[in-house]
């Protein structure tokens, strides 16, 4: 097999390796394009580096050995008196951004191990550790149930808790009332009773704890559920979040009578807790018609089925 050494510095790589290419003819830039491994040596700059992922992903993955130098270009390798053929030796495939040898997770597995037994994993309801339900990573919560039932009261205890004693920072688009009512009925759950119009200290004692600890997406209007979870990533990355909020599904731009609405909301939805493994609460509300003297069932939610 032929192997040749492409090595240029330019903005436009891919221009200049076509008119290489033409040189030969248009048989013969198919023919080197099938029966050659072309070497990458680009500059090893962020520009260098995106040309070269660039002209590799085109010519293909497979195809191209990936050479990596010590110094910023192959003149500086002359300089110091580096040996370039070692270096085309230990030229390797570039892999897809998306696949990973397990060798090179393996540390991150043994992270996997240390957290534990999986039915012990997460956080416990109020830390109530003899109950079944834990809130993990990378996983989804429904709260589901009839008007007046205290979903939202109960969720907002849980996020109150979560605030005070484990000091995870959450994300909240709490969207039937203003961003700034939601605060206040926090601080009055995490103080545990209602603060009064005298009581400055007391709110400025709690609210020191627990508002740093609190993101909320403060919106007029109709929410929309791409905003949510856009400015929820955003969240996950700066600072930190481990709990999102939607209160409620019905409170935002999505029909839960379009069964296609429905499903593009819940691809978003899984996108979101998978990718970030931020724990996702959803808000819900039955179906109408539903008996209110039975518990609420998974597929009796709006938009499930």
């Amino acid at each position: 097999q032929q192997r040749r050494v492409y090595e240029k510095h330019m903005k436009r790589p891919m221009f200049v390796l076509h008119q290489r290419f033409a040189t030969h003819g248009a048989k013969n830039a198919h023919y080197m394009l099938q029966n050659c491994h072309p070497y990458k040596v680009m500059d090893m700059d962020d520009e260098g580096r995106d040309a070269a992922n660039t002209i590799i992903k085109r010519l293909g993955l497979d195809r191209c050995l990936l050479v990596d130098l010590p110094f910023k270009d192959a003149n500086e390798c002359h300089v110091n008196e580096v040996d370039l053929k070692s270096l085309l030796t230990e030229a390797r495939m570039k892999d897809p951004d998306d696949i990973k040898v397990g060798s090179d997770l393996i540390d991150e597995v043994w992270g996997e191990f240390q957290k534990g037994a999986p039915e012990k994993r997460g956080i416990a309801l109020f830390g109530w550790e003899d109950i079944r339900i834990r809130f993990r990573e990378y996983e989804s919560t429904g709260w589901l149930g009839y008007n007046g039932a205290g979903k939202s009261s109960l969720l907002r205890q849980f996020m109150a808790w979560i605030v005070c004693k484990e000091k995870e920072p959450i994300f909240v688009g709490s969207y039937e009332e203003p961003a700034k009512r939601y605060l206040s009925l926090l601080i009055q759950q995490a103080a545990g009773h209602f603060i009064g119009s005298n009581e400055y200290q007391a709110y400025k004692d709690i609210a020191r704890q627990i508002m740093d600890l609190v993101i909320v997406h403060d919106v007029n209007g109709t929410a929309k559920y791409r905003d949510f979870f856009q400015n929820a990533r955003y969240a996950a990355r700066k600072y930190g979040i481990k709990h999102a909020v939607l209160d409620n599904v019905s409170m935002i731009d999505l029909s839960l009578e379009d069964k296609d609405q429905c499903d593009k909301f819940m691809d978003a939805a899984q996108d979101f807790w998978r990718s970030t493994g931020v724990h996702l609460h959803l808000v819900l509300h039955p179906r109408k018609g539903a008996d209110e003297k039975k518990p609420p069932m998974k597929m009796d939610a709006k938009g499930s089925g």
